[in-house]
């Protein structure tokens, strides 16, 4: 899983990989999975600061074997706190 945000007062990637699950399946099967994002998969760390920061806003999440095959795609709205 993915996260982007396309509205960072800093310079961000694109994407970043957050979390992930590895899963082997055989040809035709299919599984659910879970991947939970905590707090921290949505901040930057801020040097100035010595600490991870949030920002408010929208961030883009995508599903995908790799950054180049992406197969899902949503949307997530965080609030600082």
């Amino acid at each position: 899983m993915y996260v982007g945000d396309r509205h960072s007062s800093v310079p961000q990637p694109p994407k970043e990989l957050k979390g992930f699950v590895k899963v082997n399946l055989s040809p035709g099967e299919t599984k659910s999975v879970s991947v939970n994002l905590d707090r921290r998969a949505f901040a930057y760390y801020e040097v100035n600061k010595h600490d991870w920061t949030v920002e408010s806003g929208d961030f883009d999440v995508y599903v995908g074997g790799s950054s180049a095959q992406i197969e899902l795609t949503g949307k997530v709205a965080v609030a600082a706190r």
